[in-house]
C-alpha cells in the first residue's frame, strides 16, 4: 500500500478522500494548503499526492510542481470540478501532474486512479531496470572485445627538460582503438563497474 498525501482546502472534500483510500490500506496524511502540504513532504516522503485545482490563493498544479521538486519520484494526480484546459494540458506536459481527476469523485474511481499510478510506476521501474541489465552486459561484451582484439594500447608522451629540451622521462598514456569503448575513460569506468580493472592492467603491462 501507498503513503499518500491529501491537499484540498475543503474539509468536507478531504475527509472523504481520506477515508476512501484508507479503507483501500493506504496510509494517508491531510493538507488544506500548500504551506501545510510541503512542511509535509519536507518531513515525510509520499507515493502519491492528490491535490484540488482550488486552493484558495494557490491552484493545485503550482503545489505539485513544489512538491516535484521536493519528491522526484512522487506521483502527482490533480482533481477539479471545473477543468482549465490549457492549464492542465500544460501541467501534463511539463511533468507537473501525472492524473487528472474531475469532481466530483467516486470511491472505486479515486482508488482505481491511485492504483493505475502505482502500477504504472512499477512497471517503469521495471523497464528501466530491464534497459540498464541491457546496456551493462552490453558493455561488458564491448570491454572483452576491447581487451581480446588487442584494442588497447600505450601512448608515451615525453617530459622535456625545459632547458634544453631534452626528454627526460616518459608519461604513458592509456589509448583504446575501439569503436566504442574509444577512450581511456570509457575503458575504465567499464572495467570499474564490471570488477575487470585486473585485466586491463593485465593489458596495459
Amino acid at each position: 500500500m501507498a503513503r499518500v498525501l491529501v491537499v484540498d482546502d475543503e474539509v468536507r472534500i478531504q475527509t472523504a478522500v481520506e477515508r476512501q483510500l484508507r479503507r483501500a490500506g493506504h496510509t494517508v496524511d491531510t493538507a488544506g494548503c500548500a504551506e501545510q502540504a510541503c512542511r509535509l513532504a519536507m518531513e515525510r516522503a509520499y507515493d502519491v499526492v492528490i491535490a484540488d485545482y482550488n486552493l484558495g490563493t494557490d491552484d493545485g498544479v503550482s503545489v505539485l510542481q513544489r512538491l516535484r521538486e521536493l519528491q522526484p519520484g512522487c506521483l502527482r494526480i490533480l482533481m477539479s470540478g471545473q477543468l482549465d484546459m490549457p492549464t492542465i494540458i500544460h501541467a501534463i506536459n511539463h511533468g507537473e501532474v501525472t492524473r487528472v481527476l474531475r469532481k466530483p469523485l467516486s470511491g472505486p474511481g479515486l482508488n482505481q486512479a491511485v492504483d493505475d499510478v502505482l502500477s504504472a510506476r512499477e512497471a517503469m521501474r521495471k523497464l528501466i531496470h530491464l534497459q540498464e541489465a541491457t546496456v551493462s552486459r552490453r558493455q561488458r561484451l564491448h570491454l572483452e572485445e576491447c581487451l581480446g582484439n588487442g584494442d588497447i594500447q600505450l601512448a608515451a608522451q615525453p617530459i622535456v627538460a625545459a632547458q634544453t629540451g631534452t626528454p627526460v622521462a616518459y608519461e604513458a598514456l592509456l589509448r583504446s582503438r575501439h569503436p566504442v569503448l574509444d577512450g581511456p575513460l570509457p575503458v575504465l569506468v567499464a572495467a570499474e563497474r564490471h570488477q575487470m580493472l585486473a585485466d586491463v592492467s593485465r593489458a596495459v603491462i
